[in-house]
């Protein structure tokens, strides 16, 4: 689900990426790239509540991960 929705985030089907997105992220609770996608589009769409939340799980994901911080 991951590469589906990099690929839709990429050719700009959002609506498909952020579907895509969450599912990796239900299907993966402890993944942190699905979070930094939905942070970075919720972000892009003056969502910051929900980009703040998205980055914050990502962060506790993977503490390690550059992309997330």
């Amino acid at each position: 689900a991951l590469e589906r929705g990099v690929a839709a985030y990429q050719a700009g089907r959002r609506g498909e990426a952020r579907r895509a997105f969450e599912a990796a992220a239900a299907s993966d609770p402890r993944a942190s790239m699905p979070h930094v996608y939905l942070g970075r589009m919720a972000r892009e769409d003056g969502d910051l509540a929900r980009a703040a939340s998205e980055l914050s799980t990502a962060i506790q994901n993977d503490t390690n991960n550059a992309a997330a911080a």
